[in-house]
């Protein structure tokens, strides 16, 4: 199926075959690079398909948005520094997975987990994602 050029990115045909396999390799490639890819435009610009193509095909094949993808590989990594590193303070944390600062951090893990990242440090020490 034919790939299409705009603005130098790709539009993807509906058959494509490298398509699943160019998916597949963005989760990988957001884990290599937190703190470069902060939004859905700069990870697409990254494997080179505009946003929306991009961010279709990834929820089609995925069943995740790309948001949701991007949030919890930084929270599944941040869970693991929380319980294997308790030196480092929440907003170092924070940086090293690619959010804003710790707010961020303990707002997105009370949302998905019910508990700030302190619970765990403190409680647990285990990971969670």
């Amino acid at each position: 199926m034919a790939k299409h050029q705009k603005n130098g990115k790709q539009h993807i045909g509906q058959n494509d075959k490298a398509l699943k396999k160019n998916i597949d390799k963005a989760k990988e490639i957001l884990e290599k690079n937190l703190i470069s890819i902060r939004t859905i435009e700069e990870w697409a610009d990254v494997l080179g398909y505009e946003p929306k193509v991009f961010a279709h095909y990834y929820r089609k094949i995925h069943g995740l948005t790309c948001k949701k993808a991007m949030i919890n590989v930084r929270l599944k990594r941040a869970s693991h520094l929380i319980s294997t590193r308790p030196e480092l303070k929440y907003y170092q944390i924070a940086e090293i997975v690619g959010l804003a600062d710790e707010y961020a951090l303990n707002k997105y893990f009370k949302r998905h987990t019910g508990y700030p990242p302190s619970y765990f440090r403190e409680k647990t020490g285990s990971k969670i994602f």
